[in-house]
């Protein structure tokens, strides 16, 4: 079914203040700014600015589950406002959009909105001034595809676990980008010995990295080691490797480290990160991000 966005939802302009925007102390209201959304269209409300206004404020106020729709520039993103706060208003580059009709989810709405074949729609209807504008009649007047509820429901679900998954991949790439300029760094600096094994600075250069007390923590809940084991690994748990005795040390290499250590992936070459190494154990050696490109060939 096709329905102007007008007749599924109330929309008003945000509040335009009388000159330029300005901080007061002792302000009643939070206005959320265009510089208060991230990369991910997620608003921070850690540092909103707090303002006094002239008019009355229930006009512009939002409430968790508005859509935010930004009306200038390049970017005409539409963000859900989250969280708990009170007394929140929107700055005047922004549309609130409440759903008023039963049957309409607001995370499909956002999502519609998003959509590339809307925004170039929105865009060729922008109107060319020094910066760009999506007029209030256009946006009313845009055509919405609104199918039942359950359909909305999967639509929206579907496109969280996109978003999940492109937010996984990103994070592993910058993982991978940092482990190959450590292992070309390692290189550099000839942290290895003469006959390819990793050296003792080697090692007390990977342990001294925090993330290494993951790996600790994940190889304790393993229910893998054996008393004596596990009193070492423990203690280093608690206290730190460096708290270690000498012999304890060549316990902890030569049966723990040679045993669960990876160092690099038996398919990309990276370097296996702290974070990842258990698994890596469990799963013949290969780093997070070709366990999920593997899985994904399958």
């Amino acid at each position: 079914m096709k329905v102007q966005l007008k007749e599924i939802a109330q929309i008003q302009i945000g509040y335009q203040p009388r000159g330029k925007i300005r901080p007061h102390i002792d302000g009643e209201y939070e206005i959320i700014q265009s510089r208060d959304f991230d990369e991910r269209r997620e608003l921070d409300s850690s540092d909103l600015l707090s303002i006094s206004i002239d008019r009355e404020p229930m006009n512009y106020r939002v409430r968790a589950g508005d859509v935010l729709f930004m009306s200038r520039g390049e970017n005409n993103f539409a963000a859900i406002v989250k969280g708990k706060k009170d007394k929140l208003i929107a700055s005047g580059v922004f549309y609130i959009i409440r759903p008023n009709v039963y049957g309409t989810l607001t995370q499909y709405l956002a999502w519609f909105l998003n959509h590339p074949q809307t925004q170039k729609k929105l865009k060729g209807k922008a109107q060319a001034q020094t910066v760009a504008l999506v007029p209030k009649k256009i946006l009313e007047s845009m055509e919405i595809d609104l199918p039942p509820l359950e359909i909305q429901k999967k639509i929206t679900h579907m496109a969280e676990l996109m978003n999940k998954e492109i937010e996984l991949q990103t994070r592993l790439l910058e993982k991978r980008k940092l482990l190959i300029d450590t292992s070309c760094l390692s290189l550099a600096r000839d942290d290895y010995s003469h006959d390819g094994k990793l050296d003792a600075a080697h090692i007390e250069w990977r342990i001294s990295d925090n993330d290494f007390y993951l790996f600790i923590d994940e190889l304790i809940k393993s229910g893998e080691l054996e008393d004596e084991l596990l009193e070492i690994v423990e203690l280093i748990a608690q206290s730190g490797y460096d708290y270690l005795t000498e012999n304890q040390k060549d316990d902890f290499n030569q049966y723990i480290w040679h045993q669960y250590y990876t160092e690099e992936c038996g398919r990309c070459g990276a370097h296996i990160p702290w974070i990842e190494m258990f698994q890596a154990y469990e799963k013949g050696g290969f780093c997070g991000w070709c366990q999920h490109m593997m899985e994904k060939e399958k």
